[in-house]
């Protein structure tokens, strides 16, 4: 299982977002854990859709700090992809 993290400015604050890529039936995701200020844990999974797109699923658990940062999510994946930090099969 490839692990990265990744920084991410939300507001005034920097968050360290950890990732864990995960090979589903339906091809690779990423397990994405980030602890907040207070240092409460969320856990979100990233899927790619048919449109080739990295999305969070199931976002009506998650503070909407992590839902406005999805597209940075993505991003992050995409490069760690595109500089195999990570397997992409």
């Amino acid at each position: 299982m490839p692990r990265f993290r990744k920084n991410i400015n939300i507001g005034n604050e920097e968050m360290d977002f950890q990732f864990t890529q995960l090979h589903y039936p339906d091809g690779v995701g990423y397990f994405v854990t980030v602890a907040d200020k207070n240092k409460n844990l969320y856990a979100l999974d990233l899927k790619r859709t048919t449109e080739n797109e990295w999305k969070i699923v199931k976002k009506d658990s998650l503070p909407e700090w992590i839902i406005d940062v999805e597209s940075a999510l993505a991003n992050t994946v995409n490069e760690a992809r595109a500089h195999h930090f990570i397997h992409t099969a």
